[in-house]
C-alpha cells in the first residue's frame, strides 16, 4: 500500500491576518481584557429596583446584566419577543377592560406600534419587514383569544384589575417589581385569581411541566402576599404559540399577514393552551428567601465591580444582544450599535414625576 501526501497549500499573509485577528478577539474575550475596557461607558443610575428580567438576565450572564442595568445599554433594533409581548397585553387589557373587541381600533394602534418601532438607525429592509410581520402575528393572536376565552371569562370572572403594576419591600434597601397582567375575583365562590399570559414558541409537555416552576408568577404571588397579606387563591395561566406556517416563494407580505391572522382566528386550538395553577405559602416562602438573598449577590458583583460572564449563555436563547461586546470589546465603534435605555426597566410603566 503506497502513502500519498498531500502538499496543504500556504494561507496568504492577507488569511493568516485575519486569523490573528480572530484569535486575538478570542483571546482577550477569555482573558477579561474586554472587561477592562468598559471604561468608554458610564454608569447608569438604576437604583435598587429588581424585575423579574433583571433577576433573569444576572442568573444566566451576570455580564449582560452589567450591560443592561448597570451601564443601561439596550440594542438600537428593537426587539421582536418584547414588541409582541407588549402589543398583546396591550390589546388584551383593552379588551377585557371594555369587555368587547374594536378591531379596527386594535389595528390601528398595533399598526402605529410598528410604524414606530421600524424607526432605528440602520434599519434594512428584512427588519422592516419582519416588524411589520408582528402586525399580522398580534392581530391574530389577540383574535382568537377573543373568539376562545372573553365571553366566558366575563361570565365567570369579576376583572378587579387589569394590567397594573406592583412593588414590594426587599432587603438592604432593595425593592421588587412588576406588571400583573390582570386580577379577578370567581364569582361562583370569590376566589381570588391572578390571570397570566405568556407567548410562546411551542407548547410541550416539557413546557407545561415546568409551569409550576415559573419565577415570574411567584413573583407576583409574593409581592401580592407581601402587600396585602392574602395570596392568590390561584393563577390562571394562558400560553399563546407564536405562528408556526412560513411564507411561501409565491406569497407576498400581505398575503402572507393575512394567512398568519387567518389562521389564528380558524384554529384556535392549535394555539392557545389555558391551565390553572395553584401555589402554596411554602412555594411563596421559599422564593421570597431566595430572593433576599439574590440581591446581596448583586450588591457583592456591583461593590467588587466584577460580573461575571456566561459564555454558555451567548446562544442559547438565540444571539446575545451583547455578544458584539463580549467579542469585540467595548469601543467608541461597538458602543454605537447600542442605545442608553431612558430607564432601567423599560417593561415597567414609568413612575410619575413629582411636583
Amino acid at each position: 500500500m503506497s502513502v500519498k501526501f498531500i502538499k496543504k497549500p500556504v494561507a496568504s499573509a492577507g488569511t493568516l491576518d485575519k486569523v490573528k485577528q480572530l484569535w486575538s478577539g478570542v483571546r482577550s474575550m477569555v482573558s477579561g481584557v474586554n472587561f477592562a475596557e468598559t471604561t468608554h461607558l458610564k454608569p447608569f443610575k438604576f437604583g435598587k429596583q429588581l424585575t423579574n428580567s433583571a433577576r433573569s438576565t444576572f442568573l444566566s450572564c451576570q455580564q449582560k446584566y452589567q450591560y443592561s442595568y448597570v451601564y443601561g445599554l439596550a440594542p438600537r433594533k428593537p426587539s421582536i419577543p418584547f414588541l409582541v409581548g407588549g402589543l398583546f397585553h396591550n390589546e388584551l387589557d383593552i379588551m377585557y377592560s371594555s369587555g368587547a373587541l374594536d378591531v379596527d381600533a386594535m389595528k390601528e394602534r398595533v399598526a402605529k406600534a410598528c410604524e414606530a418601532a421600524c424607526r432605528f438607525p440602520g434599519m434594512r429592509a428584512e427588519d422592516s419587514d419582519q416588524i411589520w410581520m408582528q402586525q399580522a402575528v398580534v392581530c391574530g393572536m389577540v383574535k382568537g383569544y377573543h373568539q376562545l376565552y372573553l365571553k366566558k371569562d366575563l361570565a365567570a370572572y369579576q376583572i378587579l384589575e387589569t394590567e397594573g403594576s406592583f412593588e414590594a419591600e426587599l432587603a438592604d434597601g432593595w425593592s421588587y417589581h412588576g406588571k400583573k397582567d390582570m386580577v379577578v375575583l370567581r364569582k361562583k365562590d370569590r376566589k381570588l385569581f391572578l390571570m397570566e399570559h405568556k407567548t410562546a414558541g411551542r407548547i410541550d409537555a416539557g413546557y407545561v411541566a415546568k409551569l409550576p416552576m415559573d419565577n415570574q408568577i411567584l413573583g407576583y404571588g409574593w409581592a401580592q402576599r407581601s402587600k396585602t397579606g392574602r395570596k392568590f387563591d390561584g393563577v390562571v395561566y394562558n400560553v399563546t404559540k407564536k405562528p408556526q406556517i412560513r411564507q411561501r416563494q409565491t406569497e407576498s407580505l400581505r398575503e402572507f399577514m393575512k394567512r398568519v391572522e387567518d389562521d389564528y382566528y380558524l384554529n384556535p386550538g392549535t394555539y392557545f393552551y389555558r391551565e390553572t395553577l395553584m401555589f402554596s405559602d411554602a412555594d411563596l416562602d421559599r422564593f421570597g428567601r431566595e430572593l433576599k438573598k439574590f440581591v446581596r449577590h448583586i450588591d457583592e458583583a456591583q461593590r467588587d465591580n466584577d460580573f461575571l460572564q456566561n459564555a454558555g449563555h451567548c446562544t442559547a436563547m438565540g444571539t446575545c444582544p451583547f455578544m458584539k461586546l463580549c467579542l469585540e470589546g467595548v469601543t467608541k465603534e461597538t458602543l454605537l450599535h447600542y442605545r442608553v435605555k431612558s430607564r432601567a426597566h423599560e417593561e415597567l410603566p414609568e413612575a410619575p414625576t413629582p411636583d
